[in-house]
């Protein structure tokens, strides 16, 4: 594959450029870099993805052939080995994403005072889960997986204790500890395929603390969620790069 949905605009970006026959424009430098790093990033995502869906078919066939489940399919030490380079790779392409949009939020918001879809949750998320991992090691070395759905990217979470049924009610009740402290109430949680929902729901009740998911989040609280299962800034990787392609024509076009 080597088409995108950022394909469009960066075609648009292009061709301004090419009409500014050398003038400098700093807006046209900063979207143009960024649309090709979405684009690059974008098509990585993509092919981790592709591997899954097509080994997913694979083991769905195979199992109609035998009869079987496909859970029940014996697997070599060799496909056990590529399985879990293939999680690697798509934690590390998505991660890689994150980080770039990271990057470049930051530029947006200095220079034109605009603001990435969903960036501060971004931003959170990063400083987290990126740039001071090794602060949670403990939790990030284990419980980690992802979700996916056949045709659509790929999104790690970070299990925690829901996948661990012998701690799951403490780590709950350390979350509603932590939320209780400043007065808010944990609702019934969504834990749904892919955590989509319950990630939601946390982050909404994060920004009740601070809209802004600066400093005002205690590490306590991060702890907790860590220990329970830490929320994901995209539920669906492919829902916000339309809504990404969407934001960049938006800023590329005004003045």
């Amino acid at each position: 594959m080597n088409t995108t949905p950022f394909d469009s605009i960066a075609v648009q970006i292009m061709e301004h450029g090419f009409s500014l026959r050398g003038k400098p424009d700093k807006k046209y430098s900063h979207c143009h870099a960024f649309v090709k790093v979405c684009r690059v990033m974008y098509l990585r995502m993509h092919v981790v993805a592709e591997g899954m869906w097509d080994r997913h078919q694979q083991l769905t066939l195979q199992a109609k052939d035998q009869t079987i489940s496909p859970a029940s399919i014996p697997l070599t030490p060799q496909d056990m080995l590529d399985e879990a380079s293939a999680g690697v790779e798509a934690k590390i392409s998505f991660l890689g994403f994150i980080e770039e949009l990271n990057r470049f939020g930051r530029v947006f918001l200095g220079e034109y005072k605009v603001s990435l879809p969903k960036y501060t949750r971004v931003r959170f998320y990063r400083n987290k889960v990126i740039e001071h991992w090794d602060d949670y090691d403990e939790y990030l070395l284990s419980n980690t997986g992802y979700t996916y759905t056949l045709g659509k990217l790929i999104v790690p979470f970070h299990g925690g204790a829901l996948v661990t049924d012998q701690t799951t009610g403490a780590a709950y009740q350390d979350v509603v500890a932590e939320f209780g402290k400043f007065g808010i109430a944990v609702p019934a949680l969504n834990m749904s395929l892919g955590f989509a929902g319950y990630s939601e729901q946390v982050f909404l009740l994060l920004e009740q603390i601070d809209p802004q998911l600066g400093r005002k989040i205690p590490d306590s609280l991060v702890n907790a969620l860590f220990k329970y299962s830490f929320p994901v800034p995209i539920q669906d990787l492919d829902e916000y790069v339309d809504e990404l392609v969407g934001w960049i024509e938006g800023v590329w076009t005004t003045p």
